[in-house]
């Protein structure tokens, strides 16, 4: 671990131990190397969200307004998220999807301070095969699914994907793991590591997402080549939201 991360350590300890937002804000200007650009920050499962201003870090130039969408048979759920961000993440729509469940993300960006970027719209979705085929699981509170399924991808979906998500919210710890179908947009992402940190109700959370992308296979590919995917990552990224 280098020393700007046990800083980030030690300055966490002291955040969680804070009990005013004016504490939080004096750490967090010491601890963390901060740049001028001030954005909004906040989390909702609405359009909506009442936000905190806080202080980019680094190269992270933009203020990004996120909507993440969970598809089902039987229903469509979303986050809504206001955050600091790198230019590579705006404008990006997209969709990843297992054999039971599909998600679709679209940013928006602006790049003053304390600027709200538009509510992004939901991705355009189609049912048609492109032809390409990936290994596919869906599983929750795990951090380990085995892509035994075939998987048809459809639309612009080109890529098969693996990832295991973290998410430490409240001294709770939940996993998903995903294996399946992504578009270029979601894989080219996994090309950096970012970081950022945004508070969920006067709370902190935490999500890490390690992430590999690969090629696709044709329909006709036998599934034994699916275990190059698997053992073979091209890319990996971490978040912390």
């Amino acid at each position: 671990m280098d020393m700007r991360e046990l800083r980030r350590s030690a300055c966490m300890r002291e955040l969680r131990s804070s009990s005013c937002n004016f504490e939080f804000c004096i750490f967090y200007f010491f601890c963390i190397s901060v740049n001028s650009l001030l954005c909004p920050v906040c989390h909702s499962n609405r359009d909506t969200c009442e936000y905190y201003p806080v202080h980019c870090e680094g190269d992270e130039t933009m203020c990004l307004t996120e909507k993440i969408w969970t598809i089902t048979e039987k229903e469509i759920e979303f986050e809504f998220i206001r955050r600091c961000g790198k230019p590579a993440e705006c404008s990006r729509v997209g969709t990843y999807s297992s054999n039971i469940r599909k998600f679709a993300v679209s940013t928006t960006c602006c790049n003053s301070s304390l600027c709200l970027s538009p509510v992004p719209t939901f991705p355009s979705q189609t049912a048609n095969k492109n032809g390409l085929t990936c290994p596919s699981c869906y599983i929750e509170n795990s951090n380990r699914c085995f892509g035994k399924d075939p998987l048809e991808c459809v639309g612009n979906e080109s890529n098969c994907i693996n990832y295991v998500k973290q998410e430490i919210y409240e001294n709770t710890v939940t996993f998903q793991s995903l294996y399946g179908c992504a578009t270029d947009s979601i894989c080219s992402v996994g090309s950096s590591t970012k970081k950022f940190l945004y508070l969920v109700n006067d709370s902190f959370k935490t999500v890490t997402m390690d992430m590999t992308c690969s090629s696709s296979m044709g329909l006709i590919a036998p599934f034994h080549f699916y275990l190059v995917f698997i053992l073979l990552g091209l890319r990996t990224i971490k978040f912390i939201v």
